[in-house]
């Protein structure tokens, strides 16, 4: 199994010579619970050296139209994983509506225009490379970071948020210095050698408390009545003693009390829930589960030391689905959640100590939401220096530098944006009144 990387270009890097010299690869990499080796692209990699010609390990700079094709056809049909990085300008490209076409709507939709032809003058005005960042975003069937290749254009932040929203999940979508045109051999190395540390540490699997290997074989559907404990539907709500004592034993884990459990476990919506965390056929092992509201109380858990707000939790709606995607992207949904939750729940920068939190699930007339209330107010900065975290969600292409929940929060939302998905989730964040006191509210809101 392996990691490529792919390098778009018009040119060939000044630094391929030092780059293959220096860049440890074919390396080893930790994705998951698998090993996968880091290797350039056969064709696509642009790292034959400007005064040497290609380095004989199959570069190919995109300067006509033809290899334009070619590599859009590769970008809408790869199936593996991949790190790619997009240069903006592709001298020698002309972008046609034909490509426009084979890319679809998404490509017409990005560029903000009409038609084929509209899209097709938005990408030939110095954005050839961008159309390539298009398809690989539309790309569901493989596991791709995508790195705009650019200087700090003002247009940058606005691309990378656009790509984001129709980007399938488990994508990250950044900014990097332009390899060929780097300012020196160290800069254009570093930028390969950054990329390939991101994709590695932010697939990590989560903590196995989420899914302990006990709970394995829990809830399989091969027959009718499955060992304990997928006793729960057939018993009328009653469970079997060993099954009682399962359920309840891993919600302690979680810091359920016991008689929060007990209250938990004859509410059929939450028991549905379960089935699709835990067991052989949950979304942590094969991903046929769909992700559901509930599944996020799971990680609330987790961060949450003493979770108060579990006595007053109504599973009335908490099995409605959020997402259909595949076992990797459910995976990376649940650890950015535990992370957001983490950050919010955990003493704050300036000393105050852990938040207190409340959480309940709630119906609408425009869906099924579930709503996380932490006791600080969004609206303010944590120092004088910040802005809000509310104002920061209104900056497109905000830095992830700085406020440790603006940089939670959109790792969240990063995974969370796939077009082609009927039922998809949404976060909205903002500040409510309880008991006198302002208070965040992160509202995850589910459409089925």
């Amino acid at each position: 199994m392996k990691i490529e990387i792919v390098i778009f270009d018009d040119m060939y890097t000044l630094y391929g010579k030092y780059i293959t010299e220096n860049l440890p690869i074919p390396s080893s990499v930790r994705v998951y619970d698998h090993i996968y080796q880091v290797c350039w692209h056969s064709d696509w990699n642009a790292v034959g050296d400007v005064y040497a010609g290609p380095l004989g390990i199959g570069s190919i700079k995109i300067d006509d139209s033809a290899k334009f094709g070619n590599a859009l056809d590769w970008c809408l049909v790869f199936e593996s994983r991949a790190i790619c990085f997009c240069d903006y300008r592709l001298d020698g490209v002309v972008v046609d509506a034909e490509s426009i076409g084979r890319v679809g709507q998404l490509a017409i939709a990005f560029a903000k225009a009409e038609d084929a032809e509209g899209a097709a003058k938005f990408y030939n005005s110095n954005r050839q490379g961008l159309l390539l960042a298009v398809a690989l975003a539309k790309n569901k069937n493989a596991y791709i970071d995508i790195w705009l290749s650019t200087g700090d254009g003002v247009e940058v932040p606005q691309h990378v948020a656009s790509l984001r929203k129709i980007s399938a999940p488990g994508r990250f979508i950044g900014v990097a210095d332009n390899i060929p045109k780097a300012g020196n051999c160290h800069r254009a190395l570093e930028v390969i050698k950054i990329a390939v540390r991101r994709y590695e540490s932010t697939r990590v699997r989560v903590d196995p408390g989420f899914w302990p290997a006990y709970a394995g074989k829990w809830f399989d559907s091969g027959r009718t009545f499955s060992p304990a404990p997928h006793s729960h539907g057939h018993y009328g709500l009653a469970l079997e003693i060993t099954s009682e004592h399962n359920l309840i034993s891993y919600l302690e884990t979680l810091g359920v009390e016991k008689e929060v459990g007990m209250t938990w476990l004859v509410q059929g919506r939450f028991y549905q829930v379960l089935k699709r965390f835990l067991g052989a056929s949950s979304i942590a092992h094969t991903g046929k589960n769909a992700l559901t509201l509930g599944c996020l109380v799971f990680p609330l858990l987790k961060a949450d030391q003493s979770p108060t707000w579990a006595r007053d939790l109504v599973w009335d709606v908490g099995s409605s689905v959020i997402c259909s995607c595949d076992q990797d992207s459910s995976q990376e949904l649940i650890i950015a959640s535990f992370k957001l939750f983490q950050v919010l729940i955990h003493p704050r920068s300036y000393g105050v100590k852990s938040n207190s939190v409340r959480a309940q699930f709630c119906k609408k007339t425009d869906g099924t939401h579930f709503l996380v209330d932490f006791s600080f107010d969004c609206s303010v900065g944590e120092s004088l220096a910040e802005r809000s975290l509310a104002s920061n969600l209104l900056i497109s292409g905000i830095a992830r530098k700085g406020s440790d929940v603006c940089s939670a929060l959109f790792s969240l939302l990063d995974l969370i944006a796939d077009p082609d998905v009927a039922a998809m989730l949404f976060v909205s964040v903002y500040p409510v009144q309880v008991d006198e006191k302002t208070w965040t509210r992160l509202d995850f809101k589910a459409c089925t």
